[in-house]
């Protein structure tokens, strides 16, 4: 089962290079499986960044890899 974020929440992602990025999720889909992320900076730059739930707290990118999702505490 995917976790439950909410829209608007904070959120670091991980990409394995340790280089952990802030973002806020902005768009959640209704069966929860995939969400989008607005980087405002790091290792992909600014933008929005689709994701697709693999695992426990790991989403795919739709360009290829994994990266991992946590809450922002």
């Amino acid at each position: 089962m995917p976790p439950v974020f909410k829209e608007g929440e904070c959120v670091v992602v991980e990409f394995g290079r340790g280089d952990p990025q802030a973002g806020e999720i902005i768009t959640i889909s209704d069966d929860r499986k995939s969400l989008t992320v607005r980087l405002e900076h790091g290792v992909l730059g600014p933008g929005d960044m689709p994701l697709r739930w693999s695992a426990g707290n790991e989403y795919d990118l739709l360009a290829g890899g994994k990266v991992t999702v946590q809450r922002l505490m």
